[in-house]
C-alpha cells in the first residue's frame, strides 16, 4: 500500500512540475516566490496552533495531519483538504474554518507573475 501512495505522489508531482501553460487555473508546485502568509510565519504558528486545539478530540495524541491549500492570485485560500488521510466530518468543518479564519496571503510568482499554488502544513496533534 505504502509502494501505491509512494509512486502516486511521484505521478502527481511529475504532474504537477511538467505543466508549462500559464493558464490562469494552473496550479504550480514549482514557484520562483513561494506564497507568504501576510501577518508572518510566527502569527501563522500562533492561528494554527490556537485553532488545532479542537481537532485533538479526533486523534490520538502524536497524530501529524498534512493538509494541502491552494494560495490563489489574489491571496485567498481554496481547496483544503487533508493527504492521504479521511477526516471526520466535523474535523474538516474545524480545518476549513481554520482556514477561512486566516487573513490574506501574498500569493506566488512565477516569471514575475502572481499564480495559483499548491503549499502544505503539516498539523501535530
Amino acid at each position: 500500500m505504502s509502494k501505491l501512495i509512494a509512486i502516486l505522489c511521484v505521478f502527481n508531482t511529475f504532474f504537477l512540475f511538467s505543466q508549462q501553460n500559464t493558464s490562469i487555473n494552473t496550479i504550480y508546485l514549482d514557484v520562483d516566490t513561494p506564497a507568504l502568509y501576510v501577518e508572518g510565519t510566527t502569527a501563522l504558528q500562533r492561528h494554527i496552533i490556537s485553532c488545532s486545539q479542537e481537532l485533538k478530540n479526533f486523534f490520538k495524541p502524536g497524530t501529524f495531519l498534512l493538509i494541502s491549500f491552494i494560495v490563489e492570485q489574489d491571496g485567498t485560500i481554496t481547496q483544503v483538504s487533508a493527504v492521504n488521510t479521511q477526516l471526520p466530518e466535523e474535523a474538516q468543518v474545524i480545518i476549513n474554518k481554520m482556514f477561512s479564519s486566516m487573513g490574506p496571503w501574498k500569493p506566488a510568482v512565477v516569471n514575475g507573475k502572481k499564480v495559483r499554488s499548491k503549499n502544505f502544513i503539516t498539523l501535530e496533534l
